[in-house]
C-alpha cells in the first residue's frame, strides 16, 4: 500500500483511485518480482485493512467520510472443495506407506490438522504412550532479507479453537513411532552435517530444517499423481477428515432418533434372525407413517431393495411378530426338553470327536518321535563324515520343518482336548428365561435382542401364516429339534392348522400355547398360533 498510496493526500483518496488501486493489485501486484498480479482474496484482505485504517481516521476527524465504503473490491473466486472417498483415502495411503512423510499424510488425514499446523507440530507436544497431541504452534513462511530468502517462523493457531488436543487411533501412533526412528536413523547418518532442530519439530527434512508450506504441497502433489488417485490440494485432506467426521455424526444422530428407527436396527429384536423361504435373504427393520402414527415391519430385503417383482414376500407387521417369538422362546425356556436334549446330542458328539482326537495326537506324537530320530541320524553322519554338509543341509531343513508342522497340530489338538464344556441344567434355562423377562419389562431392545439370540438360531418367514423359529442350546450352538410353525394371523378364518415343522419321527413337538408336547412320531400335531387374543392384521 505504501509504494502507490502512500504520497496521496487523505483529502484527495476517494472510492474511485481506491478502484484502481484494487485493479494495479489484480494485475502487478506480486512484491517479490513484480510479475503477476495478487488474488481476489487478498486483495479484498488488503482492503479490510485500509478500510480499518481509514474508519480510525474518520473518527478522529481527518476524514468527514470513509473513501474504502464507496470503492469497490473484488469478489474472491469461491474454490470448489474437493475431496477423497474411503476408497481413494486407502488406496494413497497404501502408495506412499514407503515415503518418508506417510506419517504426516496419515496425520492429516486421520484428524484433519491443518498443513501448518502439521509442519509446527514440536516433539514436546506429542504423548504417544497417551495416544494424544496438542496443537499450540503453526508454522507459517517468511522474508527475511532484501533479497527475498525465504525463512521460517511460527505463529499462534488460526482461530482460539485451533489451539486443541486431538486423540491419535492406533495406526497413526505406529507410524509416529516409525517416523521418529527413522528420524534418529537420519542424524546418526548426516552426522555434523545435520541440522539439530532447536525447535524440535516433528516432521523436517533429512537433515533436519524445517519443511517449507510449499514444498510440502509439492511432495504431497507429486504423490497423489503416483497413486493415481483424484487430484486434490493438501488442505483437501482436511475437507476429507471433516466429510467423514459429519457422516460418522450424522450416523450417530440417526442411531439416537425416534423418528429415524426405521434405519437403527436395534429398535427391532429380530434383526438378524429373520429369513425369506423365498429368496433367501433377511428381513430389515421398516417403518410407514399413518395417522395413527409410525407403524413398524419386517421387510425382505430383496423386495425393499429390488420391489416385488424379485421378491412378492409381505411385510410382517413387527409387534405381533415380536410377541410371538418372544412367547414361543419363553414356553421353549419353560419346559426346557429341547434344550436339554440338544445339549446331550452335542456331549455325545463331542466325547466321539474327542475320541478321535485323542488316537490322532498319539499318531502324531509317534511320527514326531520317527522325524526326530531321523534327524539324530543325519547329524550323526554329518558328524561321523559318512555324508557330505550339501546332502545333510537340505534333508535337515525338510525334517526340521515337518516336525514343526505337526508339534503345531499336535498343540491345537491339546488345546481343545484340554476345553471343558460347562453343562447346563434347568435352573440355567429357568434363570434365562427371568432374565428375557425383566428385560422385556425395563431394558432396553438391545439387550432383549442380545438374550434372544442366545438360544434363537433362525427365524424361516413363508408368509404371515408361516413363521418357524429355530432355537439352539445355550452355550453349546447345537440346533435344538424343530418347532412347530407359527404365524401372526390365521391362514384361513376358523381354520386350525398342523405342526408341519416335524415330518421326521422321533422329533419332539409343542402342543397349542406353547405347552409340551410328546413325540409325534411324524404324525404332527394341530395347534393354533400364539396370538393370544389379537386380532388378525390384514394390510
Amino acid at each position: 500500500m505504501i509504494p502507490r498510496l502512500g504520497s496521496v493526500p487523505l483529502s484527495r483518496l476517494t472510492g474511485a483511485r481506491l478502484d484502481q488501486f484494487y485493479a494495479d493489485l489484480l494485475t502487478v501486484g506480486r512484491r517479490r518480482n513484480g510479475v503477476g498480479g495478487l488474488a481476489p482474496r487478498t486483495v479484498r484482505y488488503i482492503h479490510m485493512i485500509l478500510r480499518r485504517a481509514l474508519k480510525e481516521a474518520v473518527e478522529s476527524g481527518a476524514l468527514y467520510r470513509n473513501p474504502a465504503d464507496l470503492a469497490h473490491p473484488p469478489k474472491p473466486r469461491g474454490k470448489q472443495m474437493r475431496t477423497w472417498s474411503a476408497d481413494d483415502l486407502r488406496a494413497f495411503l497404501v502408495s506412499v506407506s514407503e515415503d518418508r512423510l506417510y506419517a504426516c499424510y496419515l496425520l492429516a488425514s486421520t484428524t484433519g490438522m491443518r498443513r501448518g499446523e502439521l509442519l509446527g507440530l514440536r516433539i514436546e507436544d506429542l504423548h504417544l504412550e497417551e495416544a494424544r497431541l496438542h496443537v499450540r504452534l503453526t508454522l507459517i513462511a517468511t522474508d527475511r532479507d532484501d533479497d527475498h530468502a525465504r525463512g521460517y517462523d511460527f505463529s499462534e493457531p488460526k482461530t482460539k479453537r485451533s489451539r486443541r488436543s486431538l486423540s491419535l487411533d492406533p495406526a497413526t501412533v505406529s507410524a509416529l513411532r516409525a517416523h521418529r526412528a527413522r528420524t534418529l536413523e537420519e542424524r546418526l547418518a548426516w552426522g555434523a552435517g545435520y541440522d539439530e532442530n532447536k525447535d524440535g519439530l516433528v516432521f523436517t527434512r533429512e537433515n533436519g530444517s524445517p519443511i517449507h508450506p510449499t514444498s510440502l504441497s509439492r511432495a504431497f502433489a507429486a504423490r497423489v499423481k503416483e497413486a493415481g488417485v483424484p487430484e486434490i490440494r493438501f488442505h483437501d485432506l482436511r475437507h476429507t477428515y471433516a466429510t467423514f467426521e459429519r457422516a460418522q455424526k450424522l450416523l450417530e444422530v440417526r442411531a439416537e432418533s425416534l423418528p429415524s428407527r426405521a434405519a437403527n436396527a436395534s429398535d427391532y429384536l429380530l434383526t438378524g434372525l429373520l429369513q425369506c423361504v423365498r429368496c433367501g435373504h433377511g428381513f430389515i427393520g421398516t417403518s410407514a407413517h399413518g395417522r395413527g402414527g409410525v407403524y413398524r415391519y419386517y421387510t425382505c430385503f430383496s423386495r425393499q431393495r429390488h420391489g416385488t417383482a424379485r421378491c412378492d414376500q409381505e411385510r410382517i407387521p413387527a409387534d405381533p411378530l415380536e410377541e410371538a417369538i418372544v412367547a414361543e422362546a419363553l414356553a421353549a425356556l419353560d419346559d426346557g426338553s429341547i434344550f436339554l436334549e440338544a445339549a446331550s446330542k452335542a456331549d455325545e458328539a463331542r466325547t466321539a470327536a474327542r475320541s478321535d482326537e485323542v488316537a490322532e495326537r498319539g499318531e502324531l506324537s509317534a511320527e514326531v518321535a520317527s522325524k526326530r530320530e531321523a534327524t539324530d541320524r543325519y547329524l550323526k553322519a554329518f558328524e561321523t563324515g559318512e555324508l557330505p554338509p550339501s546332502a545333510c543341509a537340505h534333508r535337515l531343513e525338510e525334517l526340521h520343518k515337518g516336525i514343526e508342522a505337526l508339534e503345531k497340530r499336535r498343540a491345537a489338538l491339546e488345546a481343545e482336548l484340554a476345553e471343558t464344556t460347562t453343562a447346563f441344567s434347568k435352573k440355567d434355562l429357568v434363570r434365562l428365561k427371568h432374565e428375557i423377562g425383566a428385560a422385556l419389562l425395563g431394558a432396553g431392545p438391545e439387550q432383549v435382542k442380545e438374550l434372544l439370540s442366545v438360544v434363537v438360531s433362525e427365524i424361516r418367514v413363508e408368509c404371515r401364516s408361516s413363521i418357524q423359529p429355530f432355537f439352539v442350546a445355550p452355550g453349546v450352538r447345537t440346533p435344538a429339534p424343530k418347532r412347530r410353525r407359527t404365524g401372526i394371523e390365521p391362514a384361513h378364518r376358523g381354520r386350525r392348522w398342523g405342526c408341519r415343522a416335524h415330518r421326521g419321527a422321533g422329533e419332539s413337538c409343542f402342543g397349542p400355547g406353547g405347552s409340551a408336547g410328546a413325540v409325534c412320531g411324524g404324525g404332527g400335531r394341530e395347534s393354533n398360533p400364539p396370538t393370544g387374543d389379537r386380532p388378525a392384521h390384514r394390510f
